[in-house]
Parts: C-alpha cells; structure tokens; sequence
C-alpha cells in the first residue's frame, strides 16, 4: 500500500511539473504573457478527466496542451490555466490537488 501511495505520489509530481514547464512555455521567458492567439474553430475535444493513472499521465499532458494552445484565447492568464487542469481532474488526482 505504501509503495502504491508512493507511486501515486510521485506521479502528481510529475503532472504538477509538466504542468508549470508547459505554462512557462507558454510565456515565454520573460515570464510576459505570449501576444494572444486567435481562437479557431477546431474539432478538437475537451480532454477526459483525469483520475490519476499513471500510464495515463503524458497522454493528458498532451491533450490538456493541445486544447489550451488551440483554444488560448479561453486562457488569458496562468490562473486560468491552472483552473481548467484542475477542472479536468477526477478521483484520487483532484484530491492530490486539494493537497496543495
């Protein structure tokens, strides 16, 4: 169980950070928000909540990353960001997300 935990645990990590690289990505590295992007109409899908699995992790990351570039007039600052991760969150990693 502890290992389990440990697992779990060191995933989140790894979601929190690849989360924050892409946002700072996104920012460029004066830290000034990148000049907005036109929103287009895409097909693209709202990604499917998270819940925490590991071997699901870098495909969320993808899809979170794709969405938010595609649709970045919806997130005009990191804040908002940060908010649709969370939103996107499910089971056991929204409540690795309370943690913090």
């Amino acid at each position: 169980m502890e290992e389990r935990r440990a697992v779990a645990d060191a995933t989140f990590a790894e979601l929190v950070d690849a989360v924050r690289s892409s946002l700072q990505d996104a920012s460029g590295a004066s830290g000034l928000p990148s000049p907005a992007v036109p929103s287009i109409a895409s097909p693209l899908a709202r990604p499917a909540p998270f819940a925490g699995e590991a071997e699901r992790c870098s495909g969320f990351l993808l899809q979170v990353s794709l969405y938010m570039e595609i649709q970045a007039s919806q997130f005009p600052t990191e804040r908002a960001k940060v908010a649709f991760v969370i939103s996107l969150l499910a089971d056991r990693a929204l409540s690795w997300a309370e943690a913090l």
